[in-house]
């Protein structure tokens, strides 16, 4: 796993609610994570669920079962709070072949 980053938050615009997991991150990624669309079960959010082994960049594990455990209460009916997370960042569409 590694920190979280502010391309996450265009990369998962088109998805509902996903749930996300991160190392952790500077604090303006993590607000801006907040305010998106993704549900943060980081290791900040959820330590105790986290396996930490050696040091290092890739030192958090969490199981995949413990990890959709954490899914909280709700999070499909989460609203959204930013205009960029409900509706992604604007694309041209491809000219269709013909």
């Amino acid at each position: 796993m590694r920190s979280a980053r502010t391309s996450d938050v265009a990369i998962t615009a088109n998805l509902n609610f996903p749930l996300f997991a991160n190392s952790g991150g500077a604090g303006g990624v993590l607000d801006l994570l907040r305010g998106s669309n993704l549900v943060d079960l980081g290791f900040d959010v959820q330590p105790g669920a986290y396996q930490v082994r050696g040091s290092g960049l890739l030192r958090f594990y969490i199981a995949t079962p413990t990890f959709f455990a954490l899914t909280p209460e709700g999070a499909a009916r989460r609203r959204r709070c930013s205009p960029t997370a409900r509706t992604g960042p604007r694309w041209p569409r491809p000219e269709p072949r013909t």
